[in-house]
């Protein structure tokens, strides 16, 4: 998946897959109203070629995300957590599950 959202990859394709993806979260029917900030036009025209895609984040208590998105351009950070066959936990604590 990290291969896929870093427009920096060898599969030539720049941010499509990156903004594919951002996209369908953002116009997901359950998200209406979460993206208020988030200049639409600006963010249909980007490239993203300044995206920084980091796999295995450390947090400061010691626990790994699996994927860190950054996109400075967009002053957009996304985080992956990608659990198999395990059910939606929001621990407290823990970031909102989009």
């Amino acid at each position: 998946m990290a291969w896929l959202l870093d427009p920096d990859e060898t599969y030539q394709l720049g941010g499509f897959f990156l903004k594919k993806m951002l996209t369908r979260l953002i116009m997901r029917a359950e998200n209406e109203g979460k993206g208020e900030g988030i200049d639409f036009l600006s963010f249909l025209h980007s490239s993203f070629h300044d995206a920084e895609v980091v796999r295995e984040v450390k947090t400061h208590t010691n626990r790994l995300f699996d994927l860190l998105v950054h996109v400075p351009s967009q002053k957009l950070v996304l985080v992956i957590e990608n659990k198999l066959h395990a059910g939606e936990v929001n621990r407290t604590g823990s970031l909102p599950i989009i």
